[in-house]
């Protein structure tokens, strides 16, 4: 196959993909705005969001262990058509003039439990649908589409709630048809299932996933490293709107500045679909450095393009771990495994997030403008805690590019 020509299943995981993402962070950037807007608090913002993640840290554990024993491709589908179908009917229900919290606590958790098992079962299905060479490059397609959806979508939501008719209540039912789309492009993906003949517990198929991760102890540093580094990121993900709703009153700047990120996604995942090559370790590792360096430029000035700049940064720095992260755990993990492998990841990786945003939540409240460094700090020494020492240094853990 030719590096410009895409096969059948490659272009279905595509564009379902980007049609359920693009629904999705325009439903985000939304309710996070209007959560801002209606109670002006980041305190509730973090609450509310630590509260729908829970779900999501106890579903992890077994998502993946699912995955591996169930028909991958089904489940993709009945994620999304649960998740597609919740959003259509509790729009139906949101009231635009108030804030409910228990229903959008309900949206939250109903999306959360089923990212918990669509995200591993996704991550594992690629290694089986699309050839080995390819993965690479395919994860850095999806990568830089995904950033293109959140460069566009924060606007076309910021637009969308400019607009008299259209309010938080269609952006759920806009957000729950894109699931049911992606739901059917789905449906065409050609995948041959091989039920398993082991008859385990799924407690046993997750020691299983537990077993093979704590065979590679720079692996497990690795995932210590990303569950601290997740907790200053759930931080910023409540501050940045709470900053910008303090400062400037403005949705368009707020989604503008989703947009720089994903911008700078875009750029560092087109650069990193050339590279070729092998990666160790500390390169993946330094691009985590870099990104929660880039905060400390706002030590120095506030300006808004200065903070532009930064979330532009930090959105390179950022996509740039997740490829080359999730290219090698796919090409260096028995596919047999991969679904509990990823599952496990997942769970350790978000495990402090709703920590974060309560601590943040809370931070927010008294001095949401010197919050975005202080993150910065945090991620930069939770990597080189855990890192740069001679023992690490010395290990050369490759992935296949």
């Amino acid at each position: 196959m030719g590096d410009s020509m895409f096969s059948r299943n490659e272009l279905l995981v595509f564009f379902g993909n980007s049609i359920s993402q693009l629904g999705n962070v325009i439903f985000t950037m939304a309710l996070n705005w209007w959560i801002v807007v209606m109670t002006g608090s980041a305190k509730i913002l973090g609450m509310i969001t630590a509260i729908s993640l829970i779900p999501s840290v106890l579903i992890n554990l077994f998502g993946g262990v699912i995955s591996d024993r169930f028909n991958k491709r089904n489940i993709l589908i009945l994620m999304d058509v649960i998740a597609g179908t919740m959003c259509i009917l509790l729009g139906f229900f949101a009231d635009d003039s108030s804030l409910n919290i228990p229903l959008v606590i309900a949206v939250n958790i109903a999306l959360s439990i089923s990212f918990s098992l669509f995200s591993p079962t996704m991550r594992a299905i690629i290694p089986e649908i699309i050839d080995e060479n390819r993965i690479k490059k395919i994860n850095s397609y999806l990568t830089t589409s995904s950033e293109i959806i959140k460069v566009s979508g924060p606007i076309v939501g910021a637009w969308l709630l400019s607009l008299d008719f259209i309010g938080i209540s269609m952006i759920f039912v806009i957000n729950g048809v894109s699931f049911l789309i992606s739901a059917l492009m789905e449906f065409f993906i050609k995948y041959s299932y091989a039920q398993s003949s082991k008859a385990k517990s799924y407690f046993e198929d997750f020691i299983d996933g537990f077993k093979y991760v704590k065979r590679d102890p720079l692996l497990i540093r690795l995932l210590i490293a990303v569950s601290l580094v997740n907790f200053f990121i759930a931080g910023y993900n409540i501050i940045l709107p709470v900053l910008v709703n303090s400062l400037y009153k403005d949705s368009t700047v707020y989604s503008l500045a989703l947009s720089s990120e994903a911008l700078g996604g875009i750029i560092g995942a087109f650069f990193l679909s050339f590279s070729k090559g092998k990666s160790q370790l500390v390169h993946i590792s330094r691009e985590l450095i870099l990104c929660g360096s880039v905060f400390l430029l706002l030590v120095f000035s506030n300006n808004l393009y200065v903070l532009y700049g930064v979330i532009f940064f930090f959105g390179f720095f950022l996509t740039r771990f997740n490829v080359l992260f999730f290219t090698y755990i796919q090409t260096n993990i028995d596919k047999t495994l991969l679904g509990r492998v990823f599952s496990f990841i997942f769970t350790i990786a978000i495990v402090f997030m709703p920590i974060g945003n309560t601590v943040f939540g809370f931070l927010g409240d008294y001095f949401y403008e010197g919050l975005l460094p202080i993150i910065g700090i945090g991620i930069v020494l939770s990597v080189i805690l855990l890192f740069f020492n001679k023992s690490a240094l010395k290990h050369n853990h490759k992935y296949k590019g």
